[in-house]
């Protein structure tokens, strides 16, 4: 039996039809509720163009409504802006360039400082602040505020030379550093012994320290968490069969009815927060039915054949979401069951249960 629905039918034609119009999502901004600081110490309120940056950004767009022009900011040009759950802050500081890879670090632990200006994340800004800048390859460079001074967290690997053969140091001046600095909490000075040159692990230790001292900071950079978006779909179902078995014609020769009927679903997408949310794991229960007639003479004989079922079915999908032109838009919602969503891959499973018959056949001949 062959038994083709509408529903990967129209998948097929929205993933044509987005293949089409992948360069023209690629160009579109991802604006998104913020504001900036500007030099005057005014909170302007607007959209900005928000990428996660894995890179700390260079500039920042922004437009304060949709229709507006919209404006670039470098560094100097604000003292800050926040966007999702980002804050940054332009300044002038110094970038320790040195390589950390094993194959390409230097000898002795002389740093190599960059002065330049960027805009730096915040991790934590109050009483005591953390600041982070990252470039490529996960060379991070990290900062305290020392009252209106930026200072580098001091950290290079390096080797030195001995009898022939090289071995790997590190610098950990950033250790001492944190220990003048978080003074006025005693019990985080086993965890500062150990505390790596690392995001999370920074992190950690000043999230300790603001427990410690009883204090709120003024900002700490959330931790992004997945979001669950529950949906209810609806749309038509089209069927049709097909027999093929050499030996009863009374199957093989009729020409079956097309069986058009509707279709319903509710499911819940678990959007990830890495890559603006784009990839998604999405879960799904569908109900769908059908029943097809077919007719058969022979010798003077009709026979009647009708061929149905019920069905529910469990999909498990992984969906990447476009941010799209309002015209686009429409369209794919009009091609496919979701509105913004891709399905490269569906798992269906068939589910039985409280009295539920997954596939029910019924064939007469009279």
């Amino acid at each position: 039996m062959k038994n083709t629905r509408f529903i990967p039918y129209l998948t097929i034609v929205f993933l044509v039809v987005s293949i089409g119009l992948s360069h023209q999502a690629k160009s579109q901004k991802n604006l998104t509720p913020g504001f900036i600081i500007d030099q005057n110490n005014d909170t302007i309120h607007g959209l900005i163009d928000y990428r996660k940056w894995k890179i700390n950004p260079k500039k920042v767009h922004f437009k304060e409504q949709e229709n507006s022009r919209t404006k670039k900011f470098r560094p100097l040009d604000i003292k800050a802006f926040q966007v999702g759950n980002s804050y940054y802050a332009g300044e002038i500081v110094n970038i320790e360039t040195s390589p950390r890879t094993t194959a390409r670090i230097e000898e002795g632990p002389a740093l190599n400082l960059k002065k330049d200006t960027i805009f730096l994340e915040v991790l934590f800004e109050g009483k005591k602040s953390l600041y982070h800048y990252g470039t490529r390859y996960d060379q991070n460079n990290f900062y305290i505020k020392q009252k209106d001074t930026i200072e580098l967290l001091k950290y290079k690997k390096y080797f030195i030379s001995r009898n022939g053969s090289k071995y790997q140091q590190e610098k950990n001046t950033y250790r001492g550093q944190l220990m003048v600095y978080l003074n006025d909490c005693q019990t985080i000075n086993k965890l500062l012994e150990d505390v790596q040159y690392k995001p999370k692990n920074l992190q950690k230790l000043f999230k300790k320290y603001y427990e410690c001292v009883e204090h709120k900071a003024d900002f700490k950079k959330a931790k992004g968490k997945i979001k669950l978006e529950p949906h209810v779909l609806a749309g038509l179902s089209v069927t049709s069969v097909d027999f093929q078995s050499g030996s009863l014609l009374y199957m093989d020769k009729p020409s079956f009815s097309t069986s058009t009927n509707f279709t319903a679903a509710f499911g819940v997408d678990f959007i990830f927060p890495k890559n603006l949310r784009k990839w998604a794991i999405g879960t799904e229960v569908m109900y769908y039915n059908y029943l097809v007639k077919g007719e058969y003479e022979d010798n003077g004989y009709i026979t009647n054949i009708e061929i149905g079922s019920q069905d529910i079915n469990l999909n498990l999908m992984l969906k990447y979401r476009y941010v799209l032109k309002n015209s686009v838009f429409m369209l794919m919602r009009a091609l496919c069951e979701d509105t913004d969503s891709i399905r490269p891959i569906t798992k269906n499973g068939k589910i039985k249960t409280m009295g539920i018959l997954v596939k029910k056949k019924r064939l007469k001949i009279s």
